[in-house]
Parts: structure tokens; C-alpha cells; sequence
């Protein structure tokens, strides 16, 4: 691989306001370990031309195997790590770069790390070396952020010909498959936050705090009240059931069903039977 050291681009905020893309950093190195504690301040590619790194977010447990012909997407200002894996070294050209939130939408990018696979990585390293040459020192703001735009265009279209993005387990990635399951699984009486957790690569403590950071409660909460919302829907769908039954059906033991139930809802199940229309689910 031909090594391109690191050019930076000395970025004004007058022009940045300007293009929906611009450029920080970029070249091609043989990748060394390397710990953020507070993140990168930039938004990341790193494109994997040879061997193989692991990846995972602070706090995390779990590392994310990138191989060849892999990307690496790494969102800014999330603390996070990375170190080369086997005896081939890991070989990787990368850009960093400046967006506004709504242009990394269109480019199903977003602020989870993410990687996908591409077809070959030949036209992504003539991209990153075109780049290069409009940066540094002669640093050209318009040429870079529309090499850059083809840069993305070439990784949207061979990530359209390859296999789905893997998303990691990490940041708010992490509360959304928590929240999930235990949306999927209320009717689950057995079902405990550390064993979720556990089956997440996290600990209970760690999944608490970042699911109240998304969602502003924790999963012993949230599981509750999606089992009282679930009794609610229940309860006018089929207002032949008993309490008890219903209880059972959302995991609940039915005694402290019928007292969680009245604390959320002002009433208790039977009552809800008739007036349930003008409660609010939600």
C-alpha cells in the first residue's frame, strides 16, 4: 500500500457554513492502537485495504472485528477504541470530515458506528489519494468537498451491491435493541435487565445508564410500563378476560398488576373496560 501521511486542512467556519461536507484530515497509514477518551471531533471513514482491527466503543465489553475490503464509520465526539488484530498489519487509508446532521442522513450515516462491507477498495484509495493532493498545505476547499461527495457516492453504491451495514452494539445502538426486546417480550415473567444486559455485552450498570440516557428512565421502568400500556390494549381488545388472566398474559403477577395498573391509569382494570377510549396509552 502506498503510504499517504496525514495532511490536515486548516477548516474556516465561513466556508464549512458553506458545503454540506468538508474535509479534516486524510491519508493512508499502517494503523497503530489508538484510545479516545473523548472521541474524535471530526466524523470518520476508515477504509481497510489489508489485515484486520477491532473496534468497540468505551465501556464496551464487545469488540467489532473490521476486515478487508471493510469500512469503518465512526461517528464524532464518541469515545472510543481501536488496535490492529493478527500478525498482517492493518493497513487503512481514512478521511475525517465536518457534516451537518441532515447531510448524513441522506448518506444513511448517522450518529451510531457502523460497518460495512464494500466490493473492492481500488477506486476508494484513488479517491482518498485525489483528496490528499487537494489537502495540506495547498489545500483547495471546493475540489476536496467534491471529491469527497464522489468519495461517498462510490461507498453508496458498493454498499448497495453488498451485504446489509452492520450496526454496533454500542451508544444509543444498545438502549434501541434493549428497548426492543423488551417490547418483543413483556409476556416474559422471567425476563431480567443484567441477564439483558449479559446477552448485550454489557453490565446491568452499563445498560442503565445508557438507556437512560436514550430514553430517559431505566429497563426495569420501561419494561413495566410497556407491560401496563400492553394490559391496557389487552383489556379493549378482548373485555371478556380477568384481570388475572390479563396479568399473566404481559408477565405480571397479578395482585401488583392491578396496583401498577391503577397508579398509571386512575383506575383499576375493570373499570378501564368501559372508559378505556378516553384514556391516553402513551
Amino acid at each position: 500500500m502506498k503510504i499517504l501521511t496525514l495532511r490536515i486542512n486548516a477548516l474556516s467556519e465561513h466556508v464549512e457554513q458553506r458545503l454540506p461536507f468538508s474535509v479534516y484530515t486524510v491519508g493512508t497509514e499502517e494503523q497503530q492502537p489508538m484510545t479516545r477518551l473523548r472521541g474524535y471531533s471530526a466524523y470518520q471513514f476508515i477504509v481497510t485495504f489489508s489485515g484486520r482491527g477491532k473496534f468497540r466503543l468505551l465501556g464496551q465489553s464487545k469488540w467489532d472485528m473490521v476486515s478487508t475490503n471493510q469500512i469503518l464509520f465512526i461517528p464524532a465526539d464518541i469515545p472510543h477504541e481501536y488496535i490492529s488484530e493478527g500478525y498482517e498489519p492493518w493497513n487503512v487509508g481514512f478521511v475525517s470530515f465536518s457534516a451537518e446532521a441532515n447531510s448524513l442522513e441522506v448518506w444513511r450515516l448517522g450518529d451510531v458506528p457502523k460497518i460495512f462491507a464494500v466490493q473492492q477498495t481500488h477506486r476508494l484509495f484513488e479517491l482518498i489519494e485525489q483528496i490528499w493532493n487537494k489537502s495540506g498545505a495547498e489545500h483547495d476547499y471546493w475540489t476536496s468537498s467534491e471529491l469527497f461527495l464522489t468519495f461517498l457516492s462510490e461507498i453508496a453504491k458498493q454498499r448497495y451491491n453488498s451485504s446489509a451495514d452492520r450496526l454496533f452494539s454500542g451508544s444509543n445502538a444498545v438502549a434501541h435493541a434493549a428497548a426492543r426486546f423488551l417490547r418483543d417480550h413483556v409476556n416474559r415473567p422471567a425476563t431480567t435487565i443484567t441477564e439483558l444486559a449479559g446477552q448485550l455485552g454489557y453490565s446491568r450498570k452499563q445498560l442503565t445508564r445508557l438507556f437512560i440516557n436514550t430514553y430517559h428512565t431505566t429497563p426495569l421502568q420501561y419494561l413495566k410500563q410497556q407491560r401496563l400500556i400492553g394490559a391496557a390494549r389487552l383489556l379493549k381488545a378482548h373485555p371478556e378476560r380477568t384481570a388475572a388472566e390479563i396479568a399473566r398474559q404481559v408477565g405480571m403477577e397479578p395482585v401488583y398488576f392491578s396496583r401498577a395498573f391503577r397508579m398509571k391509569f386512575g383506575v383499576t382494570p375493570m373499570e378501564f373496560k368501559n372508559i378505556s377510549n378516553e384514556i391516553d396509552l402513551e
